[in-house]
């Protein structure tokens, strides 16, 4: 039986592969990251603010090839450990962003192996393998708008298929 004999066949051939075409070339599903920060102050807002920016200037906006869920630990009753297992679980985040020691803490806990950016004041006490980021002693001259940058300067690069082993941490500037 030839195609061209039967020009409806050739018509619905032709129509699938463009539905093919069109459906792979629209990703419906872009990566999504989870944000756990330890409250609503201004030093997070610094950081979680200049981390997003650096995104969005390395082309990840919010809603168009980037998704974001963010939890925040301040006036809350659920620990750590439930926010963070919400953004695994409930939300199947792609990649995790901790903002505090307690949240890169919790969040190792339930990442199963997913890329873990951090970035905040204080140390680091046991990094997990699939953790990178840049923390600051803690005092008052800390910038956090300089971590925030440079979070976003490493999850831009996991966003761009580099494993986190090639990843160089940037110093904060």
């Amino acid at each position: 039986m030839s195609v061209m004999k039967h020009p409806r066949l050739a018509l619905l051939a032709l129509l699938l592969a463009v539905v093919a075409l069109l459906a792979t070339a629209c990703d419906d599903n872009p990566p999504t990251i989870g944000i756990l920060e330890p409250d609503l102050g201004a030093n997070t807002e610094a950081s979680r603010l200049a981390f997003l920016e650096t995104l969005k200037d390395a082309g990840y906006e919010a809603g168009d090839n980037v998704r974001f869920h963010r939890r925040n630990y301040e006036f809350r009753d659920d620990p750590y450990d439930e926010l963070a297992g919400y953004l695994a679980n409930d939300k199947k985040v792609d990649f995790f962003f901790a903002m505090s020691p307690e949240a890169l803490e919790a969040i190792a806990k339930v990442a199963n192996g997913k890329p873990i950016v951090y970035a905040f004041a204080g140390g680091v006490v046991n990094r997990p393998p699939n953790a990178l980021g840049i923390s600051a002693p803690s005092s008052a001259s800390v910038d956090y708008k300089a971590l925030g940058k440079a979070a976003g300067d490493i999850m831009a690069q996991l966003l761009n298929g580099i494993p986190l082993s090639a990843i160089q941490v940037p110093s904060p500037k």
